[in-house]
């Protein structure tokens, strides 16, 4: 079991796990020391992957609103990262992860940052409404022990004004098909106060 500890420019502690999401607010430069987390005498291979919220020099994936991205973790501690330009303050999302296929227990899961990189939401499925400012990005990796690789769709959909959403109009019946899993598909439509019926069939 790896585990690390991280250290700034004067030899303090920041923070230390086999995770580490942290805001670093000394100077640098700083020093990761990874080692068995068990009881220091086991062996094996692992893998460490840097990456940044804010700023990011690492390549990414731009997600539309209303567009469902395929992807895969292929390796072991593998973070995709994920930027949303079409939201921000005051946006109410639906961010969802799905897996496709791949290693058993493997299970997509998100960390949201907003533009001065702090956590927003984790989860597989993040709805929710963005009450600070962007620009947002999403961090995806394996959710079980970051050690299984699988395939997984990403979609985003606003939910307070959609980004591709078709009218409905009420005894009409419209045809659709959802084309990957997770694909969101969005419907408006506008109705009087009280009682109706929505049918879904």
């Amino acid at each position: 079991s790896p585990d690390m500890e991280l250290y700034d420019g004067a030899g303090a502690l920041v923070a230390s796990g086999g995770w580490i999401t942290r805001r670093l607010t000394t100077a640098g430069p700083y020093m990761a020391l990874l080692y068995d987390g068990f009881n220091y005498r086991l062996v094996g291979g692992y893998q460490i992957q840097l990456l940044t919220v804010t700023n990011p020099c690492q390549p990414t994936v731009t997600l539309a609103c209303g567009q469902s991205i395929s992807n895969a973790i292929s390796a072991a501690a593998e973070i995709d990262t994920y930027m949303l330009p079409d939201v921000g303050v005051g946006s109410f999302i639906s961010l969802r992860a799905t897996k496709t296929s791949g290693d058993s227990y493997f299970s997509p899961d998100m960390e949201l940052y907003d533009g001065a990189g702090a956590l927003v939401a984790s989860g597989g499925q993040i709805t929710r409404r963005l009450t600070t400012a962007g620009p947002y990005m999403a961090l995806l990796g394996d959710g079980w022990s970051g050690t299984q690789r699988g395939n997984f769709t990403l979609a985003l959909e606003r939910i307070d004004s959609p980004c591709d959403a078709a009218n409905l109009i009420f005894g009409q019946i419209v045809p659709g098909a959802i084309n990957v899993p997770g694909d969101i598909d969005a419907y408006t439509f506008s109705a009087p106060s009280g009682d109706f019926t929505l049918c879904l069939g």
